[in-house]
């Protein structure tokens, strides 16, 4: 009966698109992304991190950065409520950690971090020497 899941030919019309959605995601191996997720946004001034971190607050997350590698760590705790057995656990739990090499163009003491609605976002503002200037042509 598998091989004749792997044949399209096999499948009733109707189920045709149903075999080939559903069948990777029974055969494959889950995916392996870095957790937490992250998102980099750049522009000449800055670069910017947001990054996925559900549920947790600014106490249970530290960022570090050392010899040009901001790190970003912590803990998430998925229990179940007390009184209660966890039937099933997709969320993540556990300690995490992410580094992100800096270039030399970000300006380390000027980096800010805020933490709002599960997302932590990371401000590195580029050094002004690391800034596009125009030059002007002399006359």
């Amino acid at each position: 009966m598998l091989s004749q899941l792997r044949n399209e030919a096999a499948l009733p019309p109707f189920l045709h698109r149903f075999g080939q959605d559903l069948w990777p995601t029974v055969t494959s191996k889950p995916q392996q992304h870095p957790w937490p997720a992250t998102n980099i946004h750049s522009n000449e001034q800055e670069i910017v991190l947001q990054v996925e971190l559900p549920g947790l607050s600014r106490e249970e997350v530290e960022i570090t950065i050392e010899e040009e590698q901001l790190e970003i760590k912590g803990e998430r705790q998925a229990q179940a409520p007390e009184g209660f057995e966890s039937q099933r656990q997709e969320m993540s739990s556990g300690k995490f950690s992410r580094r992100f090499r800096l270039g030399r163009d970000i300006d380390a003491s000027k980096i800010t971090a805020a933490l709002n609605n599960g997302i932590l976002t990371l401000t590195l503002p580029r050094s002004e020497a690391a800034q596009a200037k125009k030059i002007a042509i002399a006359a």
